[in-house]
């Protein structure tokens, strides 16, 4: 962790914003944190602008998600996670500009999105889990294009912070062109640079914190690719 910390901080001072994309935590899904991890105060150092969560963030109990992300300090973003209500745990989406993130000379509009955990009409044993659980996972994707049109009348560019896997953004991207950009997680795929669909850019940094992607957006093509944090062992 220090050694992909130390080299996040090399690289943080030359870029506006900093997202992540889920799995960040050390334990592992759905497990019971016994302590605060060390993840979240280095992205409270590395000056973190937002995240979505990953699987191994979440857990369908309240009290064990809220342990899993004590230490927590920066926005995060999940268009597709609920409560008993059906309200949204977090907000689907976040909106940036120069009032909140100093720097920036853009509107950006940030979705986030996972995968689901414990969907509500998963059926097991005859029961709906998602019904059973406090909180329950709908499907990412109609969240996430109800949310990109909304967000692209009042935005210049619009992020979706995705841990979903390459495979759904891949098909996000090409089904909702109001995404410019999909930052995407989950599958462990390494794309040294960014595949285009269309008019949206899908960029994945693999796992375990080997590479980042350094990136920038021209207004209309997202540039840069990815850079390697720490060897992988041989």
């Amino acid at each position: 962790m220090e050694k992909v910390e130390g080299a996040l901080q090399e690289l943080r001072p030359q870029h506006t914003v900093y997202f992540d994309s889920g799995d960040s935590v050390g334990y592992g899904n759905l497990a019971v944190p016994l302590r605060a991890d060390p993840c979240w105060p280095a992205f409270e150092r590395l000056r973190c602008t937002a995240s979505v969560l990953g699987n191994r963030e979440s857990h369908f109990q309240p009290k064990i998600l809220q342990s899993k992300l004590s230490g927590l300090n920066h926005p995060v973003a999940v268009c597709n996670l609920f409560d008993k209500s059906n309200r949204t745990v977090f907000p689907p989406s976040l909106t940036l500009d120069s009032s909140s993130v100093r720097g920036l000379e853009v509107t950006v509009g940030v979705i986030g999105a996972m995968i689901e955990i414990t969907p509500k009409d998963q059926a097991l044993l005859g029961f709906k889990i998602g019904e059973l659980s406090a909180l329950h996972w709908q499907k990412a994707e109609p969240l996430v294009q109800a949310e990109a049109k909304q967000l692209r009348s009042t935005c210049d560019v619009v992020i979706l912070l995705s841990h979903l896997g390459l495979k759904r953004d891949l098909a996000l991207a090409e089904s909702t062109p109001e995404i410019d950009i999909i930052l995407g997680g989950h599958s462990h795929n390494v794309l040294e640079t960014p595949l285009q669909i269309g008019h949206t850019y899908v960029a994945h940094g693999g796992s375990h914190g080997f590479y980042a992607g350094t990136y920038c957006w021209t207004g209309s093509r997202l540039e840069g690719g990815l850079v390697p944090l720490r060897p992988k062992p041989s």
